[in-house]
C-alpha cells in the first residue's frame, strides 16, 4: 500500500512540475551596458508571458544571476568591466541556456557563428530578431 502511494505522489508531482514549467512566465535576460539600448529594448520587444530582466554587466552581480536558469539570454558582445559577451556566450552554450549575442560591430566576431549573432545597425531587423528569438526560446 504504501509503495502505490509513493507511485501516486511520484506521479502527480511530475504531472504539477510539467504544468508549472510550461505555464510559469518565461525568464529573458538582457545584459547590455548601455542604458541607451536597455531603454529602446524595453520600448520595443512586445513578447507577452515572459519576464525581462536587464543587467548592465556581470561586475558586482558575477555568474550568479544564471543559476535562476533564465530562459534566454540576449548578450550584448562590448560589456564594461572584465567578462565579454562571448564569454557569457560561451557559458551558456555550455549550461544549455539558449543565448543570442548582440553588437554594433560589423566585422566577424572570433568564434562565434555568425547565426548567433544580432547586429544593431538595422533596428526594425534588430528588434524583429530579438523578439523571434526570445519567442522560439520561450515556446
Amino acid at each position: 500500500m504504501v509503495t502505490q502511494d509513493l507511485i501516486i505522489l511520484a506521479v502527480v508531482s511530475l504531472v504539477s512540475w510539467h504544468l508549472w514549467d510550461k505555464f510559469r512566465p518565461k525568464r529573458v535576460y538582457i545584459v547590455d551596458d548601455s542604458p541607451h539600448d536597455r531603454m529602446l529594448l524595453k520600448a520595443n520587444l512586445g513578447v507577452r508571458n515572459c519576464v525581462i530582466e536587464y543587467y548592465s554587466s556581470l561586475d558586482g552581480i558575477g555568474w550568479e544571476f544564471l543559476k535562476r536558469r533564465p530562459d534566454a539570454v540576449i548578450i550584448d558582445y562590448y560589456l564594461s568591466g572584465k567578462t565579454k559577451g562571448d564569454e557569457l556566450l560561451k557559458f551558456c552554450d555550455d549550461n544549455s541556456i539558449k543565448a543570442l549575442l548582440v553588437t554594433g560591430h560589423e566585422g566577424d566576431i572570433l568564434g562565434v557563428d555568425n547565426s548567433r549573432i544580432v547586429r544593431k545597425t538595422a533596428k526594425k531587423s534588430y528588434y524583429d530578431a530579438i523578439e523571434n528569438f526570445i519567442k522560439e526560446a520561450i515556446a
